[in-house]
């Protein structure tokens, strides 16, 4: 996992140590989940003591969505109360995609790279 469970627990705003049994277990599960989509875009070799801060941000950010909102609902209404998740149907958004590929060092934009031809 690219971040701990009592970083989680700081982003809840719950003190360190609190979650015990299935909620343990739920955080260390979306934690997980958050790491695996994040490594998959940026590096698979990070690990929870190589990893970028700002990447760690990332994992806490997906993860916390991942916590609040486990089915996705991107639109929900009782009654004359509607709320929306504008994030809710893509894991990461494309600022975080931004964030983490920029950490990995993974170069975007139009650029050219000289290769030897068989005239030179």
């Amino acid at each position: 996992m690219l971040a701990t469970v009592n970083d989680f627990e700081a982003r809840l705003g719950v003190p360190a140590d609190s979650l015990v049994a299935e909620d343990l277990a739920r955080a260390e599960a979306v934690l997980a989940d958050a790491s695996a989509v994040v490594a998959s875009i940026g590096l698979p070799s990070w690990t929870e003591g190589t990893v970028p801060e700002i990447v760690r941000v990332v994992v806490l950010r997906l993860a916390r969505r991942l916590w609040e909102n486990p089915e996705g609902v991107s639109y929900e209404s009782l009654g004359d109360h509607t709320v929306s998740r504008a994030a809710a149907r893509q894991l990461l958004t494309e600022d975080e995609r931004d964030l983490v590929s920029d950490a990995a060092g993974f170069s975007t934009g139009v650029y050219s790279v000289r290769t030897p031809g068989v005239w030179s």
